[in-house]
């Protein structure tokens, strides 16, 4: 039998029980560590959007997208207006 640690993919505390099994027949796990905010987790989820490093994607992804709004502003102007006065024609037609 081979053994895989279990780290707590939250606080990556090895302090992991066993925690019994879901509905669905997949184990759960149980962090021991007092100071961390989740009682128990799946590793093998069926919903990954639940894992540490799916939400952090989305976080950069949404910082990527503001950025990019950002230099749009910047590069273009408020109005739609270009740095050198001239509106630019795709936003000139969106605008109408």
């Amino acid at each position: 039998m081979v053994l895989i640690p279990v780290r707590c993919p939250y606080c990556q505390s090895a302090h992991v029980i066993q925690g019994g099994k879901t509905d669905t027949d997949k184990q759960r796990d149980r962090c021991r560590n007092p100071d961390c905010s989740h009682q128990s987790f799946l590793l093998n989820s069926a919903y990954k959007g639940r894992s540490p490093q799916i939400k952090q994607q989305v976080i950069d992804m949404g910082r990527v997208s503001h950025l990019l709004r950002l230099a749009k502003t910047v590069m273009i102007g408020p109005e739609g207006e270009t740095p050198n006065g001239r509106g630019s024609d795709k936003v000139s037609a969106l605008s109408e």
